[in-house]
């Protein structure tokens, strides 16, 4: 009887590698031993800042799902693609992705110009999408099947920062400052909208500075003229820090709230003057606490970059998005092997509640593919660079789904006619 059971069990055995091995022939990406993953991203010149510790980010991750066994024996193989600041390059490469390479899946370091561009051929050729750095609202409103976010949608942020602004602190008077580039000034739309239509402010001034610009002094002096209770500043790190700087030696000495794209790394890098800025805390928790979680992701990445040295600020967030997106899509992936198809990948990730990991809670469903549905912010609170965790939980589904059907109204007409005929009747 008992070498009855075990031939049943070796024959059933064969019969699912088999039947695994046939599969993975039709499914584009999938051998009998590997799952080919595509990353595009802007991973030189200004970008690389950012873009490159998503990479070591994913790379950490996919190494470490290999080394333990991978995907029920398969393997994660990248084919990482440099896409430049350049929406052409971008869609060569996930043409490239799709026609020749053949990818399951595809991660993504995106700027906003570069994933708008690549959206439709991602959608003809229906392969899923996982954005770590594009915020841009289009990626998932309106909805596409094909495209996921792990990262902060910039109306999102801007409705919470105002929301914290307005109501935690209860300021009347608020400066608004952007970088003039196309995040920061639909951010900062995003910003007023939601001060006047919420909580029935006008903000006092608006300031810009060029993304390029290190002297915003101009800036600086027009909002301390207005005199402000606080500032609510967008921009990238190369702004923010001369605008913290400046701020301090010109005398606006206002609270000074900012945006998703400082986190510990440029915290350090801002040194003394980062002290008392106010921004979102998209981590799980500080990556340079004693949380067991965040001690044991520091161990593991200076363990696999003896090269980068410590007192810089990494790990950083990007390192943390990069690492823990990837280990929700391997996750995602070992759930539906051995029977790997792009479908029921896409059905697996929708059923994701409130992921955890180093990264904030990711949620999926099949109406609303943003990850990031809750955030709290942190305070640097010295000038030595400690932060804490200011708040609370903050957000809900409602005000996401709020914001994105707002953003439609502002964005939807620029999408192309194609584009939106594509996707209109997705479930």
């Amino acid at each position: 009887m008992k070498r009855l059971f075990f031939v049943a069990v070796f024959i059933l055995s064969i019969s699912l590698l088999l039947m695994s091995a046939a599969m993975s022939a039709d499914i584009p990406g999938v051998t009998e031993d590997t799952i080919w993953i595509g990353l595009p991203g802007w991973y030189t010149g200004p970008g690389a800042a950012y873009t490159v510790p998503i990479r070591q980010g994913v790379l950490l991750a996919v190494k470490e799902v290999n080394d333990s066994g991978g995907i029920n024996g398969r393997k994660i193989k990248l084919r990482i693609e440099e896409t430049s600041f350049s929406p052409k390059q971008a869609i060569a490469v996930v043409n490239r992705f799709i026609k020749k390479d053949k990818v399951f899946c595809i991660l993504g370091a995106n700027i906003t110009g570069n994933i708008r561009a690549m959206m439709p051929y991602i959608t003809r050729a229906k392969i899923p999408h996982m954005e770590l750095m594009a915020s841009t609202t289009v990626v998932t409103a309106p909805f596409n099947k094909y495209l996921f976010r792990s990262q902060l949608n910039h109306w999102y942020q801007a409705w919470l920062a105002a929301d914290l602004a307005a109501s935690h602190f209860g300021y009347k008077k608020i400066a608004l400052f952007n970088v003039s580039d196309h995040w920061g000034i639909e951010t900062n739309k995003a910003t007023a909208m939601r001060l006047k239509e919420k909580w029935g402010i006008d903000p006092v001034v608006y300031a810009e500075a060029d993304k390029k610009q290190t002297d915003v002094s101009a800036a600086i002096l027009k909002m301390k003229k207005a005199n402000p209770d606080c500032m609510i500043a967008v921009g990238w790190p190369t702004t923010i820090i001369p605008l913290m700087r400046q701020s301090r030696e010109l005398g606006l000495t206002c609270p000074h709230i900012g945006t998703a794209a400082f986190g510990y790394t440029e915290v350090v890098a801002a040194g003394k003057y980062a002290n008392g800025y106010i921004t979102h805390l998209l981590p799980n928790g500080l990556i340079e606490g004693n949380a067991p979680e965040m001690k044991l992701f520091r161990e593991k990445f200076f363990k696999a970059y003896p090269e980068i040295p410590k007192g810089i600020g990494r790990p950083g967030m990007w390192d943390a998005v990069g690492y823990a997106s990837t280990k929700l899509v391997a996750e995602t992936l070992k759930k539906i092997s051995p029977n790997l198809t792009r479908e029921r990948y896409i059905r697996e990730l929708e059923n994701i509640r409130d992921y955890h990991s180093i990264w904030q809670p990711i949620s999926f469903d099949s109406k609303n593919h943003d990850g990031v549905r809750k955030m709290r912010f942190f305070k640097v609170v010295n000038e030595a660079g400690k932060r804490e965790i200011l708040t609370s939980w903050m957000g809900n589904d409602e005000i996401l789904e709020e914001c994105q059907r707002r953003s439609l109204e502002e964005y939807s007409s620029n999408l192309g006619k194609d584009y939106l005929d594509m996707i209109k009747d997705m479930k």
